[in-house]
């Protein structure tokens, strides 16, 4: 599985406590996202990456165990796609 920014999308960031608001221009929708699921979606937006790649590079940046991004990736991926902020290939 292969993980990208949805491909219309254009994100502006601001940081808001230990929280994340980003406006997708493409929806003109604003989102809030917790720490962990805002470094997923950087690293996303850094470009296309495979699932596996994802979770290493997740866990190095937020400093959290690979398990526990592990565990906490398919939530996270869910709402993000929920959100059309990323989509997810199958493959």
């Amino acid at each position: 599985m292969q993980v990208r920014l949805h491909p219309f999308g254009s994100l502006h960031w601001r940081p808001w406590g230990e929280e994340h608001v980003v406006y997708d221009e493409a929806s003109s929708q604003t989102h809030v996202l917790d720490a962990l699921t805002a470094c997923t979606l950087l690293c996303i937006d850094a470009g296309g990456i495979e699932q596996g790649a994802l979770i290493v590079e997740v866990s190095q940046y937020a400093g959290v165990d690979v398990d526990s991004v592990t565990q906490a990736l398919p939530f996270m991926l869910e709402q993000l796609s929920d959100a059309a902020l990323v989509d997810i290939i199958d493959g």
